[in-house]
């Protein structure tokens, strides 16, 4: 029976995990919530059967030790092997933690309570033995109890109850007790419960036998026994008001910050805390206790906190009360055998400071709580709400198409300003303004609207987020792809270094939707582009993004999001103007993406330092901007796509997190992220490596765990003094007149008693067994790391003398690369198969590059380097990227850059040298890009030249407003002959001139609104000529034809 019941126990717990769970089927989870609460029902049957009284027992009167003992050792016995069972829990977590990160506290508190919550049972099941003498009944009496309290607590959701059953079944329910302790909390409430229940249960268990055995107590022993037992009860009832909570988690959630205390110093006045709650919801929901128990804490930080709780449902005037604060009650369903109800409850907090007031409407854990309250405390102090403002420039409506996102950042705690470009004065209105500004498509925004947005950012009234893209989708039919005419917005970024590509990003990593094939046949399909970003840096929880352009960065654009390593492109179709690729999710699932080169995309950037403007003659020198390419990624039929039964608020919550740093509130957008836990399999990155761990999980809770079990169990049986002692007790039992034979003899008593050496030999392989098993895994989830600690080195790759030496440089990617080569004092950009056709390169970039190779950098040795493993991290020219340095005309250094690591925040490198594989950290992100629009230099006129032009004196025509102006693209070599349409020359002080010659574009989809500028420098001074040809937008052509009139 023991044998059965601990392999049912493990094999149950772990396959309710993995597979009920769907842990293998895309439903995967590091919390380890759902393994503990697996406990308490196969306790049901389990603990009985650990409990369960063998025939021979009834012999175990003629041990000669006193009943008192008997009974304790017993359960000592059985309470051993209840750990044994919950320790042999600790390998399937640490399997877990192969797949991502498993939270340490909740390990150590979910075992801890586990234990206790044990013993209760196991004396609840002893009480019950001692009661009935049949085992078979008390059996199934004991699992009937233990499955009677341990879901006690859900009574009061089927059946209605009065305040007092209520009390009752939430208070008397092992469960209940148990909801803190999984969240990596130690309540010294559930704890005193469980371990003075499991006092009682033994306590009412040796009144039985001694009752049973005719003992009669003395009026003296009896008023004894009664105030221990009352004593008990007093500390059980008084445990539930004298308490203290230990947060073991790993991100301290249930425990106040060092931000919040330093907020609660600054209160200089009362502030009053009310807790509006139904006594129905707390009686109902254990989560509802650690909202006040939170509250309670924070009462503690200072003594102008006051707190109190008040139940609506008793009192018609705090109902009418809420109703003026805007608190509506809240619907929650009861079910019943035959009918279903639904209550009207509240769970609101009310703040009140200097007669101000701040409320947060309704909330049914602790989870955020501490940013809510403290963004509202905040609100308070300043006497103002931070307030973002909102523009949609994609033709939708706020109040229709993006209607969640008001109230969602009202929830937490931020005020919406809506500005709408279709008023004629949007551009007064947005200079009034001040704060975050969120920016959502650019379809129909004008050129006076783009000033006034780009004059907003310069005259650094607030930072900002743009959701935008040069493509709109009909996302209410078809979901067909097209160009947008207006992309005022978008030429704005690309001025600042974030260039919008002409491909769609897509990523094995991708929502999963579900289609209607016919009328009566569904399917569901993995949709790559819808890319489902895995929990990274700035994003901790993961979101969703729908049809993201691909990004290429220069300037001072960094990466903010980024796809998983297996990202890929859709090149669109200028061809194919009402349909730019293919978006049909049946065509696109079954196409094949394995010719399609895999990478790690750029989906999301973040620009940061100067700007200057592109529709405005001015600049900031503190900027701090988030691109997102996707205009639909808040919109509510999106969402509602990928919300399921539950909803997926992903995008919300990283949106709001993004104003708060934004807005300069990175402690709250911290708090707020704090509660956020990655509980995704992020460990996991490739197919081969997820089929080993599921083998290895299946092999160790299928085979091993048992076997363990099997050779403790067959050590047990293989002890002969176990069953010696049942045979004497036997043999005295039935012959009485030798006992007194066997008690003249000490020493056949002390044969009666277990072998203490074969128990300690026992117990001593058990720990070796388990220890071994334990050391195996941990090796396996931490070698990894304990060996890149040990093999860290710091590499420069450059040293600063051998800057001014470098002469060449070559970057290759895939099929494409770039080479720059030095003339003097300027650096030439050109296609490496086209190595003619060269243009002034971004002199800016190239310095950073080259401070970068100058600078130290820690490494971490990955492995040993050879063809396998080359390949096998992309570190070649087709799979990875490749940079060499050439000094004096001969190559001086080659690095190879290969795949990131599933983090993305590190890259596998090596150089032609190195003979190991390291893994580097992410400083030449920026650099590895084979564009030529990312390298080359934004001006019109490049830099370069410029520096020349005033080196050589003022030009005699007053033409420096070109100067600043931009191109925004790279002419293909296939143009067709071009007919200059405007050409003037910029005469300087020594006869040294620019010229410019602008022609309209003529290409297969007959566009009109792209120019091609030919740019050529003929200096008299140093004797040089150099012509290249760039490309601008139609915007850009006549900001140049006004400037010439």
């Amino acid at each position: 029976m023991t044998l059965f019941s601990a392999i049912l126990f493990s094999v149950f717990t772990s396959t309710m995990f993995f597979i009920k769970g769907q842990f293998f089927a895309g439903s995967g989870t590091t919390d380890l919530l759902n393994y503990f609460s697996n406990v308490p029902y196969i306790c049901i049957i389990v603990v009985p059967a650990l409990c369960y009284k063998k025939s021979i027992s009834i012999y175990d009167d003629f041990i000669p030790i006193s009943r008192g003992k008997k009974l304790l050792k017993n359960f000592l016995k059985i309470f051993a092997q209840f750990t044994i069972l919950i320790f042999m829990m600790l390998p399937v977590c640490l399997l877990v933690n192969l797949f991502g990160s498993v939270d340490a506290g909740q390990i150590f508190t979910g075992l801890l309570c586990l234990l206790f919550y044990g013993a209760s049972l196991i004396s609840l099941c002893l009480l019950i033995n001692e009661v009935f003498t049949n085992s078979i009944i008390s059996f199934v009496v004991s699992a009937l109890c233990l499955a009677v309290f341990n879901s006690i607590h859900v009574v009061p959701l089927y059946v209605n109850t009065n305040s007092f059953l209520t009390y009752f079944c939430k208070q008397y329910s092992f469960a209940w007790h148990f909801d803190a302790a999984s969240k990596g909390i130690i309540d010294t409430r559930d704890i005193f419960w469980l371990l003075l229940c499991t006092v009682i249960f033994l306590y009412s268990a040796w009144r039985v036998i001694m009752h049973k055995k005719g003992k009669v107590f003395t009026r003296r022993q009896n008023w004894f026994y009664s105030e221990i037992f009352g004593l008990l009860l007093f500390v059980l009832l008084n445990s539930q008001n004298y308490y203290r909570r230990f947060d073991f988690s790993k991100t301290k959630s249930y425990s106040v910050s060092s931000y919040t205390k330093k907020l609660a110093e600054n209160l200089e006045d009362n502030l009053k805390i009310t807790y509006y709650r139904s006594g129905t919801l707390a009686k109902l929901y254990p989560q509802i206790r650690d909202v006040s128990d939170f509250l309670t804490s924070y009462t503690l930080l200072d003594k102008k906190i006051s707190y109190t709780i008040k139940d609506p449902d008793k009192d018609e005037q705090l109902r009418t009360m809420l109703d003026n604060y805007g608190i509506t009650s809240q619907q929650i369903q009861n079910v019943g055998a035959t009918t279903t109800s639904y209550s009207s409850v509240y769970s609101a907090i009310v703040l009140e400071y200097r007669g101000m007031t701040q409320i947060i409407p309704f909330l049914m854990s602790s989870q955020t709580l501490e940013y809510d309250m403290d963004m509202r405390i905040k609100n308070l102090l300043q006497a103002k709400n931070l307030v973002v403002n909102i523009v949609v420039g994609n033709g939708m409506s706020l109040d229709e198409d993006y209607n969640y996102i008001i109230p969602w950042l009202n929830s937490q705690g931020l005020l919406a300003n809506p500005l709408y470009i279709e008023d004629p004065a949007f551009a007064a209105n947005l200079s009034l303004a001040s704060g975050p500004l969120l920016v959502i498509g650019d379809s129909e925004i004008n050129i006076d609207n783009a000033i006034a947005i780009e004059n907003y950012i310069l005259e650094q009234k607030g930072n900002a987020i743009f959701a935008v893209s040069p493509y709109s989708c009909s996302i209410e039919e078809d979901w067909s792809l097209t160009a947008n005419y207006k992309t005022n917005i978008v030429e704005m970024l690309e001025n600042w270094g974030v260039t919008f590509t002409d491909k769609i990003s897509a990523d094995i990593s991708c929502a999963r939707i579900t289609m209607t094939a016919d009328d009566d046949y569904t399917e569901v399909l993995n949709y790559p582009l819808w890319i489902s970003l895995l929990p990274q840096q700035y994003c901790k929880l993961g979101m969703t993004l729908f049809w993201p352009v691909n990004l290429e960065l220069s300037q001072n654009a960094m990466p903010y999001l980024v796809t998983s390593s297996s990202g890929y492109t859709y090149k669109t179709d200028r061809a194919s103007p009402k349909r730019l690729i293919e978006t049909n999710p049946f065509y696109v699932t079954t196409a094949s993406a394995a010719d399609k080169e895999k990478s790690t995309l750029v989906i999301g950037a973040q620009i940061t330092g100067a700007l200057s403007g592109l529709y405005n003659l001015a600049s900031c020198s503190d900027s701090n901007i988030i691109v997102i390419p996707d205009q639909y990624f808040l919109n509510t039929l999106m969402t509602g796509y990928i919300g399921g039964d539950f909803g997926d608020y992903r995008n919300f919550e990283f949106i709001s997190n993004c104003l708060l740093n934004l807005a300069g509130e990175s402690e709250l957008a911290e708090l707020q992220s704090k509660t956020t836990k990655d509980t995704s399999l992020y460990k996991v990155t490739d197919v081969q490596q997820f089929l080993k761990l599921r083998l290895l999980v299946y092999i160790i809770i299928f085979a091993v765990i048992p076997l363990v079990y099997v050779a403790l169990w067959w050590l047990s049986l293989s002890n002969p003094c176990h069953y010696r002692a049942r045979e004497l007790c036997h043999y005295r039992a039935r012959h009485g007149n030798l006992l007194r034979d066997y008690r003249v003899k000490p020493e056949n008593d002390r044969n009666i008693m277990p072998n203490n050496d074969r128990i300690g030999f026992i117990i001593i392989l058990f720990l070796l067994i388990f220890f071994i098993l334990t050391e195996l895994l941990y090796l396996t989830v931490f070698s990894k790391t304990g060996e890149k600690k040990r093999h860290q080195q710091e590499i420069q790759l450059l040293h600063e003398a051998d800057i001014s030496q470098i002469d060449g440089i070559i970057i290759q990617g895939g099929e494409e690369g770039l080479i720059f080569t030095r003339k003097n004092n300027m650096w030439l950009l050109a296609n490496l198969d086209d190595p003619n056709n060269t243009i002034p390169a971004d002199t800016n970039r190239l310095a950073q590059l080259f401070v970068n190779l100058a600078s130290k950098h820690v490494m971490t040795k990955s492995g040993k380097k050879d063809s396998e493993t080359t390949n096998a991290y992309g570190l070649d020219q087709t799979n990875g990227t490749v940079i060499s340095i050439f000094k004096d005309g001969s190559e001086n250094q080659r690095l190879y850059f290969g795949s990131t690591d599933f983090s993305q925040s590190r890259r596998y490198f090596t150089t032609l040298e190195l003979n190991s594989i390291f893994l580097f950290d992410s400083s030449f992100e920026n650099f590895l890009s084979t564009s030529v629009q990312s390298w080359c230099d934004p001006y019109i006129i490049s830099q370069q030249l410029k520096d020349e032009v005033f080196q050589m004196g003022e030009p005699q025509t007053d033409y420096t407003k070109l100067f600043e102006l931009r191109h925004g693209g790279i002419a293909e070599s296939d143009l067709q002959t071009l007919e200059p349409e405007l050409s003037f020359t910029i005469q300087m002080g020594d006869k040294s001139t620019i010229s410019l010659e602008i022609s309209q574009i003529i290409t297969a989809s007959d566009s009109a609104s792209e120019y091609a500028v030919k740019t050529t420098f003929d200096s008299q001074r140093i004797s040089k000529t150099f012509t290249y040809t760039t490309k601008i937008s139609q915007w850009t052509y006549n900001k140049i034809k006004e400037i010439m009139l």
